[in-house]
């Protein structure tokens, strides 16, 4: 297989960690392995950014994932573990279809608010790709921090016992599913047009830099690379990587 996909029978289960995204990094942590922990003390985030978890329930998970041959753009990566979450979401509730969105490049939001983050690093080795996919999920609590105001969770009322784990494990799934999509490429087209379906952004006036000027426009798309498609009132259209600067909306 072109790819070493997500084991769900390789879960690392911990009480605290620094971070796991830097936990999964260990060389003696194989390809395929995945890491769960109940609380987070250095979470990592995009950039100089530090992911905060919030709540009474919430996922902080990473895994280890190796592409024997990356013949997509990183930017489909980004966005295709964005959408893994958000199926992921609906799936254990249809309910959540109207409110839970995907945040371009893959940032979740139910209605207003960030409920989840998501990191990918990776590093390349000869003809192989290591991905490490790391995921912070906020699904429920009672308490924000005035500084984190944007903040919120997926549900308002306590979920039944096994509903972490049993999201968890549709995420892997979901996870799973979009790796082999991303090395097939048949099904790239339908995956982002289910992706503008369910998009936080989707025909919202948004302002972003683009090769250093701000450029201000209504977002009608992506493109097959996982690129955001801005047009502006003149009708110009640009396309926007994932590395761009925080988005303006």
């Amino acid at each position: 297989m072109p790819v070493t996909l997500l084991d769900p029978k390789k879960g690392i289960f911990l009480e605290t960690v620094g971070s796991t995204s830097v936990y999964i990094k260990n060389p003696m942590i194989e390809a395929g392995q995945w890491v769960l922990s109940d609380k987070q003390t250095s979470g990592k985030g995009r950039g100089e950014n530090k992911w905060i978890d919030l709540g009474e329930e919430k996922i902080i998970f990473s895994g280890k994932v190796n592409f024997h041959k990356k013949t997509f753009p990183s930017s489909l990566l980004s966005l295709f573990c964005g959408s893994a979450v958000l199926r992921a979401i609906h799936s254990v509730n249809p309910e959540y279809e109207k409110a839970v969105k995907l945040k371009w490049p893959n940032d979740i939001f139910k209605s207003d608010k960030k409920i989840a983050g998501i990191l990918i690093e990776g590093e390349e080795r000869g003809d192989e790709f290591v991905a490490y996919i790391g995921i912070g999920l906020n699904i429920y609590g009672d308490n924000v921090p005035e500084n984190l105001e944007k903040a919120g969770f997926l549900t308002a009322s306590k979920p039944e016992k096994d509903f972490r784990m049993k999201l968890m494990y549709q995420i892997i799934d979901q996870l799973n599913r979009n790796l082999l999509l991303l090395i097939d490429g048949s099904g790239i087209k339908t995956e982002t047009d289910w992706i503008d379906n369910n998009s936080f952004l989707s025909r919202k006036m948004i302002s972003t830099m683009y090769n250093g000027s701000i450029i201000s426009g209504e977002v009608i798309g992506f493109t097959e690379k996982g690129f955001l498609i801005v047009e502006s009132p003149s009708g110009e259209r640009f396309e926007i990587f994932d590395t761009s600067p925080e988005l303006l909306t």
